[in-house]
């Protein structure tokens, strides 16, 4: 299932764009395999929510300057590669989440018309990435590439696009 929606809204005076918008996307696909037969990565239970806010100042005809910021979380099982398989056939079940992370992304950025059919922007974005998993400290389920592993993450990306238009 996805549900989305979106709106703009452009002041006139002086020149500001608000745009909010909110995503949904839950991907449910049940498994009858028992977990000594594939089925940790035969399950998908997963659900990701997206909520993005922008506010742009035209600051002249050339310059528009942007800031806001993105909040996503995603949960829930997904194990194409069968890394949790020993997580699974330990427990005896495939209904554990292998990933629950929330992440704010706040940002500043400018687009930049060089010409009539050449524009130039670039975003600064922070991501600061949490996770609500625990690692398991049962031994059968401490081996290396087969517990719940915890994703925290936090840094800076830097991104700048030039497109011509003929």
């Amino acid at each position: 299932n996805q549900y989305a929606f979106g709106a703009t809204y452009k002041f006139d005076e002086p020149r500001i764009k608000l745009d909010l918008g909110f995503e949904r996307n839950e991907y449910n696909r049940d498994s009858a395999l028992a977990p000594q037969f594939g089925g940790s990565q035969n399950t998908v239970d997963l659900d990701i929510t997206s909520i993005h806010g922008e506010l742009g100042w035209e600051a002249s005809d050339k310059w528009t300057l942007r800031g806001g910021a993105d909040y996503v979380t995603i949960a829930g099982h997904y194990d194409p590669a069968g890394v949790y398989n020993s997580t699974a056939i330990a427990t005896g079940s495939t209904a554990f989440d292998t990933v629950d992370n929330d992440q704010i992304i706040p940002f500043i950025g400018f687009d930049y018309d060089v010409s009539e059919n050449t524009t130039w922007n670039m975003d600064l974005r922070y991501f600061d990435t949490t996770s609500n998993l625990s690692t398991p400290t049962t031994p059968t389920l401490d081996a290396i590439g087969n517990t719940q592993n915890p994703f925290d993450f936090s840094g800076f990306q830097v991104t700048t696009q030039f497109k011509v238009k003929f």
